[in-house]
């Protein structure tokens, strides 16, 4: 049985989230961001079990991630995914929205981001993605501003 992710209190009192693959489960480490979001903003405790496109959402983000290992994609397509899927509120889907709004990620990020989409606004949020920039847009961006140089 594949249980949902969980956050917990790493060995040096860190927050932390134990999640699974077919291997096992493992622990990630979140970014500033996204322990602010479960400490401040959403209170969650330790120990409170999350749901899997929330945390599959962070990982796509990158604002939760295995040490040593660089491609944020690659890890959330290897998750296992629990044999039960809770379900995210309104407010949990609102603050991940905020987390997220108006970074810059690959299209590859987004592209992962809409394919969660629907779980995460079976809660009735909106999950928008209008206000984060790709990356290759800003690069192109920048490429233009050197030429005119």
């Amino acid at each position: 049985m594949v249980e949902p992710p969980k956050l917990s209190e790493g060995s040096e009192g860190d927050l932390k989230i134990q999640a699974s693959f077919d291997s096992g489960r493992y622990w990630f480490t979140l970014s500033p961001k996204a322990k602010h979001l479960f400490d401040e903003i959403l209170q969650y405790s330790r120990s409170d079990e999350l749901p899997f496109a929330v945390f599959k959402s962070l990982v796509v983000t990158g604002d939760a991630y295995l040490p040593n290992h660089s491609d944020p994609i690659d890890i959330a397509d290897d998750l296992a995914a629990p044999d039960i899927r809770l379900s995210p509120d309104c407010s949990t889907v609102q603050a991940l929205v905020n987390l997220i709004d108006g970074n810059r990620y690959s299209t590859r990020q987004i592209k992962h981001l809409e394919q969660l989409k629907p779980s995460l606004e079976r809660s009735g949020a909106s999950f928008n993605l209008d206000s984060i920039e790709k990356k290759e847009r800003k690069v192109e961006n920048l490429q233009k501003i050197a030429e005119d140089l």
